[in-house]
């Protein structure tokens, strides 16, 4: 249950950091009134990552799919250790460069409507990439 909890706590940090660096951009921009975005990318992502564990509750013969996850999560933490090596120092730049791209330029660039929605999706997307749910805490 330890490792579980953990682990959450860490995707956890991960998430927040995300939407620190989204929210300070936005501010830093004079943009502060698309935070509306953050907050709907939020809550999309809560209900993306939810509806995940419900469907993943509907699968049959799960030790199996597990085992197989297992072996695909461990190539893909190698990969991503690999990449957050080589690329780390540009995290914050690239998801200021996604943000600016839905957001638009400052003073010209998309309605106010398409911009909330953009902010939304790149929020949502970043954090539910983040965002797990423990389905069976007590076998991690």
């Amino acid at each position: 249950m330890l490792q579980s909890l953990l682990v959450t706590f860490r995707e956890g940090i991960e998430s927040f950091l995300i939407v620190g660096v989204i929210s300070a951009y936005l501010r830093r921009t004079g943009r502060a009134g698309l935070l509306r975005g953050v907050h709907v990318g939020l809550g999309l992502s809560l209900v993306t990552c939810v509806l995940g564990a419900w469907l993943w509750q509907q699968v049959p013969n799960q030790p199996l799919y597990e085992g197989v996850g297992a072996f695909v999560a461990a190539g893909f933490v190698g990969w991503l250790l690999w990449q957050a090596v080589r690329v780390g120092r540009r995290v914050k730049g690239e998801i200021e460069a996604r943000v600016e791209r839905m957001a638009g330029a400052q003073g010209a660039g998309p309605t106010r409507a398409r911009a909330l929605v953009g902010v939304a999706l790149v929020t949502a997307l970043l954090v539910t990439r983040e965002g797990r749910v423990e389905t069976y805490p007590d076998r991690v």
